[in-house]
């Protein structure tokens, strides 16, 4: 029983890797194509390899890649949680239950 189950365990995982590293191999790809066909005709800039496009999914998730704390004052939650107390405050009829 507990076997069967172990073995499961790592059937999912060695699957969730191997799906995250195709899915990531194919995310240049298709930056490849998509830039490849875009913006040599668009903006006159070169062709780019497959690890070039590779490095640009890359660069784009450093810089522009939002992390999001759950945990903590800063939190999305907390900041929509105040900005609403704010607003009821001011405008309390707007928040009346109906």
């Amino acid at each position: 029983m507990f076997l069967r189950f172990f073995k499961n365990r790592i059937l999912w995982v060695v699957g969730g890797i191997l799906f995250a590293a195709v899915f990531a191999l194919l995310g240049g790809l298709f930056v490849k194509i998509l830039w490849n066909w875009l913006m040599p005709c668009l903006f006159s800039l070169p062709r780019i390899s497959y690890w070039q496009a590779w490095g640009l999914v890359i660069l784009s998730q450093i810089l522009f890649k939002q992390t999001e704390h759950h945990f903590g004052s800063n939190s999305r939650e907390d900041r929509h949680r105040k900005i609403r107390d704010k607003l009821r405050d001011k405008f309390p009829e707007n928040f009346e239950q109906s």
